[in-house]
């Protein structure tokens, strides 16, 4: 018996290994596409392995029902052709089933592996600050805008990674109280400055908030740190690619109204797939249309995790999607001492990307999102330590 549980508990370790290794290996999905995917299926496969023998009735119920809709959307998939988008889904609603299964493992094995959480940070700052200074790692897109790509070319392939390397550093900065480490999180935000995605700058900039929040010990310590940030941040807004994007939603000569220009189109593609969604039956709107019907009907997907989940798996796959981050997020924080404002701003940082983007389909963001939770319970037992230290003091 004891042998089982060691063996459980390494293979968790293995698979924990892999994810954080994920932000490196995602860097080289253009120079070696091969490895990105044999990690990825490495997590996958890891995680089935990890979780069958941990199961609980309501959890295989969970996972059973996740399991027929995955079916039924395969079935109802017209001109079936393979897309790793396939697996997202049913790799995230694995993913929340495992960490809800072993969430005191997961804190535990943050904190035991403080080195080499650190050598993915510094290894992925050194790799992409390089690419900073390489002219190949730029790409023109949009009235002759240049953004930031590094070695993958494109921002939405890098800012997740970028977004995963700040929340490491975030549990950093609170389990070991080093607040130096917010150095490591320039490289990231220079990515979110200089890439082309307004949704990213933003969550990776609510992480840098985060961490700021933390390092100071109260309100007003914060404030007087955050205004010189918020000076010199909007002084590199304003030369950033960022601003040139952003800028580009007012000006009426380019295409479209506001709104489409706000948007960046996806209103327009929203309407489209969501009215071609309501022409379905009560079968296909209940269980999904398939795989790949945002493509079918725009030629792109949904960029949104709501709207891309509805119309693959129908009602009952977006219910199973919206009860997984609350089963998540409630897993993670019940009965726990908590600092309001940071959980807040932590389920934005997910809210925000679901909605504006897509989070569940970017690897590195969805995996992410608990390591992101981890740092909320971890400042939340700070706080608690300190309450009570305070009260034996007026004992």
């Amino acid at each position: 018996m004891k042998i089982r549980i060691k063996t459980k508990y390494k293979a968790f370790e293995i698979y924990l290994y892999l994810i954080a290794l994920m932000p490196l290996v995602a860097l080289l999905q253009d120079v070696l596409p091969a490895i990105n995917k044999v990690t990825f299926m490495f997590i996958f496969v890891f995680q089935i392995l990890v979780i069958i023998n941990r199961l609980t009735p309501m959890y295989t119920a969970f996972l059973s029902i996740a399991l027929l809709t995955y079916v039924i959307s395969a079935m109802n998939t017209s001109g079936f052709s393979y897309s790793n988008n396939m697996l997202y889904y049913i790799n995230w609603l694995l993913y929340v089933g495992t960490m809800c299964l072993n969430y005191d493992k997961m804190k535990n094995w943050i904190r035991d592996n403080k080195r080499y959480i650190y050598t993915i940070i510094i290894l992925w700052n050194i790799a992409v600050g390089i690419s900073i200074f390489i002219p190949s790692c730029y790409f023109v897109k949009e009235a002759g805008a240049r953004y930031f790509g590094s070695y993958v070319g494109s921002t939405f392939r890098l800012a997740p990674t970028a977004l995963f390397i700040e929340i490491m550093v975030l549990n950093m900065i609170i389990l070991f109280e080093n607040k130096k480490s917010i150095v490591f999180m320039i490289v990231p935000m220079y990515c979110g400055f200089m890439g082309g995605s307004r949704t990213y700058f933003l969550i990776l900039t609510i992480v840098m908030i985060i961490a700021v929040f933390v390092i100071n010990k109260n309100k007003y310590r914060f404030f007087a740190t955050m205004i010189p940030i918020a000076l010199i941040g909007f002084a590199v807004f304003r030369k950033s690619a960022i601003f040139t994007k952003t800028m580009q939603t007012t000006d009426e000569n380019m295409y479209g109204d506001n709104m489409t220009r706000f948007t960046s189109s996806r209103n327009i593609i929203w309407s489209d797939i969501l009215h071609s969604f309501s022409k379905l039956n009560i079968y296909e709107k209940f269980f999904g249309a398939g795989f790949g019907f945002s493509n079918r009907v725009t030629s792109l997907a949904a960029h949104n995790d709501f709207i891309e989940i509805l119309v693959t798996y129908g009602y009952l796959g977006l219910i199973l999607y919206v009860f997984s981050v609350v089963i998540l997020i409630y897993v993670f924080i019940r009965r726990k001492t908590i600092s309001k404002i940071i959980l807040v701003l932590s389920i934005l940082v997910w809210l925000i990307n679901a909605s504006a983007n897509m989070f569940c389909y970017y690897i590195c963001a969805a995996l992410s999102f608990p390591f992101l939770l981890c740092a909320v319970v971890f400042q939340g037992e700070k706080i608690k330590i300190k309450k009570e230290t305070e009260k034996k003091h007026l004992r």
